[in-house]
């Protein structure tokens, strides 16, 4: 009974030792895992604090990137704006060149007026040719040629050009003095009505006022100029405008004689 008593008492120390050892290994254990735990901790604290850094960084980003939507949409708004003041200088400029392209068709339409208005105020419009020294070319029966003309007429549809050829001693050198009228297209010869539609009146003014010598030349003489070549000088007109015994009375006293030409209307 002792002995059994004995054994248990035996049993039990042995059972005690390895409670205590395992009690011992136990808190050896707890204490490194504790450690680790903290290590843990530390390095979740560290993880966090990273994640905290990139969060802001994040919304650094963010932020910047709704500063640059905002400068798009700015950038888009001054295109449209860019493209509104371009559409209306396009039609500024289109604007202006319709503008421009009246002013040159006024400006052609002042010229020609101008031209018109020279040709019939300037003495070579359709006035009068003074010859000087007509003596002296008689004497020399060369044939003279009038510079072009323009017969005067409120119509500018018949404001025709021409030069006079005159013999001062006659074609057949005869001592008379040949006259005749040689039509010219002009500077605006589709202005103008052709035939000449109208008889064309020559003259040769006295030397001391009175009458002047006139003939007068029918549109039927002029049909075959319609128009005339531009460099023409040949035209119909009389052999003996002037007989020899009346050509001293139609010589000034300065030795000048005036021819010219002008429209007779129907």
């Amino acid at each position: 009974m002792e002995e059994h008593a004995a054994r248990h008492v035996e049993l039990l120390a042995k059972a005690m030792e390895v409670l205590r050892s395992t009690v011992e290994r136990t808190g050896k254990e707890g204490t490194q895992l504790r450690a680790e735990v903290a290590i843990k901790a530390g390095e979740a604290a560290q993880a966090n604090a990273a994640a905290a850094k990139l969060q802001g960084e994040v919304e650094g980003l963010r932020g910047r990137v709704r500063g640059l939507e905002a400068e798009n949409l700015r950038l888009i708004g001054d295109v449209a704006a860019g493209q509104g003041d371009c559409r209306a200088m396009k039609l500024e400029a289109r604007k202006m060149k319709e503008d421009v392209a009246g002013l040159q068709a006024l400006a052609a339409k002042l010229a020609r007026a101008a031209e018109d208005h020279e040709a019939w105020a300037s003495q070579g419009g359709g006035a009068t040719w003074v010859i000087d020294d007509f003596s002296v070319k008689r004497a020399a029966g060369s044939k003279l040629v009038s510079p072009e003309m323009v017969l005067r007429h409120p119509s500018l549809a018949r404001r025709y050009a021409y030069k006079l050829l005159l013999y001062p001693h006659g074609d057949k050198k005869d001592g008379a003095v040949s006259l005749f009228f040689a039509p010219r297209p002009g500077r605006h010869p589709h202005r103008l009505e052709w035939p000449i539609p109208c008889k064309v009146q020559l003259w040769i003014a006295p030397q001391h006022g009175g009458p002047r010598q006139t003939l007068s030349l029918a549109p039927a003489l002029l049909a075959d100029y319609a128009p005339p070549k531009e460099d023409n000088l040949r035209g119909p007109g009389w052999h003996a405008f002037l007989e020899p015994a009346q050509v001293d009375a139609f010589v000034t006293s300065t030795g000048c004689m005036e021819v010219g030409a002008c429209l007779v209307d129907p």
